[in-house]
């Protein structure tokens, strides 16, 4: 899932390893009947991506439909990640990913009773088809989202300079200690990690995520 793809860091603030490792792909081009109805020189077709890249329960519409992304998919995608955190579930989900896409285009979501009338607000805010509609992606962008009410109190410079204290500080006695992840069954045959190694990496795996 998209929260399997975040890389919790020690100075706080979450990586998303999946955006960046798929960064290299964002200069696909649009399949070329959208490319002959658009001007190469437009601002339009220079922020657009045609990139069919994401977890299915994530993508936005716009995605989807093959029509040229830009950044609103972000914001899209953060509606449904806070959905997801109090929830304990995505808001469009399925077994089958056509029918995922099938509930995300319909844009129909039941809401669990305890979510708060603020926090739905934002996220029926970030959820909305039409990209020129969605939070964030509107004249005053980023700024839009900072300012709702489901933020109120948070020193947006205080973020940026890491100076927020996180609500868990996960105890780790090393870099390569993975004491804090759960161990699930393993699948397709894989060997399971050897008990003696099962809470930590060698220095030499950890060393491979130097300057990421």
């Amino acid at each position: 899932s998209f929260l399997s793809s975040m890389l919790r860091r020690s100075d706080w603030p979450l990586l998303a390893i999946a955006a960046a490792l798929c960064g290299g792909l964002r200069s696909q081009s649009p399949p070329p009947r959208v490319a002959a109805e658009m001007d190469d020189s437009s601002e339009e077709s220079l922020s657009r991506t045609w990139t069919l890249c994401g977890t299915p329960e994530y993508l936005a519409p716009e995605i989807i439909q093959s029509k040229g992304h830009n950044r609103a998919v972000d914001w899209w995608a953060l509606g449904v990640l806070i959905y997801e955190m109090l929830a304990g579930y995505p808001p469009y989900f399925d077994d089958n990913p056509f029918a995922i896409y099938e509930k995300i285009l319909a844009g129909k979501v039941e809401w669990p009773r305890h979510i708060d009338p603020v926090a739905k607000d934002l996220i029926k805010k970030l959820l909305v088809n039409d990209r020129t509609k969605r939070l964030g992606s509107m004249k005053n962008g980023a700024d839009d989202v900072k300012r709702h009410r489901w933020f109120k109190g948070t020193n947006w410079d205080d973020v940026l300079e890491k100076k927020l204290k996180p609500p868990i500080v996960p105890k780790v006695s090393h870099d390569g200690d993975t004491g804090n992840f759960d161990d699930y069954p393993e699948r397709d045959g894989l060997k399971k990690r050897p008990a003696s190694s099962s809470s930590s990496y060698s220095e030499k795996e950890v060393d491979t995520f130097d300057d990421f």
